[in-house]
């Protein structure tokens, strides 16, 4: 809903660039959207992202000097971090975010955040955080199990995904991309090592599956 008479403004933080804004740049790439002149919104898990929800909300405080509401979604297994401020939308679309849809208008990784390998494993680690996992695959060689670590990125854009398998190629990290252009795989241990202990995360989801892989 668009409120054209709106035309006080709640006072902001206009931040410089830096990793913070990198990874909430990330962040809303993988799961947030901007469809008026004044909101964003970022949705996620409500059971298993609970913890990262008041992360962000308070990487949205450090970076603009202003509180976010978290709402549920009837119905659903999901909650909405809602920012309501003109000022906040126009600083992250000058930034390298976009209005609308993310895929049909060809959201880009910001150059910005190539003048820096900081700002690169940010955004890196905001998009895994929202559209990425650990998982565990198992296979058997003899009749012996194994269960190894992965890593998975998924994303419709494909500047996202060649992106964000690039920024793992500079940190010397293998990485894959599927036959389908939609998903980004580590498969070896060390590089999904190397990603948590270069890149790293802020999601107790991501976190916990190498914490539990690793204690069994």
């Amino acid at each position: 809903m668009l409120y054209p008479n709106k035309s006080h403004r709640k006072t902001t933080l206009t931040p410089q660039l830096n990793e913070d804004l990198a990874e909430l740049l990330g962040i809303i790439a993988g799961d947030g959207a901007i469809h008026s002149p004044w909101q964003l919104t970022i949705s996620l898990n409500a059971v298993r992202d609970l913890a990262y929800c008041v992360y962000i909300q308070n990487l949205i405080a450090r970076l603009f000097g202003i509180e976010s509401k978290v709402f549920k979604r009837k119905h659903e297994n999901c909650i909405v971090i809602v920012t309501s401020s003109s000022n906040v939308v126009e600083y992250l679309i000058r930034a390298g975010a976009v209005r609308g849809d993310k895929v049909r208008n060809t959201l880009q990784l910001p150059a910005w955040i190539f003048f820096e390998a900081a700002y690169e494993r940010a955004y890196a680690r905001g998009l895994l955080d929202t559209d990425g996992c650990l998982f565990v695959h198992r296979h058997s060689i003899k009749g012996r199990q194994y269960r190894n670590i992965g890593l998975c990125f998924s994303n419709y854009s494909h500047p996202l995904i060649h992106g964000f398998a690039e920024i793992l190629h500079r940190c010397g990290i293998p990485a894959k991309i599927s036959r389908s252009g939609k998903l980004v795989y580590v498969y070896k241990r060390q590089g999904v090592e190397d990603y948590l202990s270069l890149i790293g995360s802020h999601n107790p989801r991501i976190t916990s599956v190498f914490q539990n892989w690793r204690d069994a």
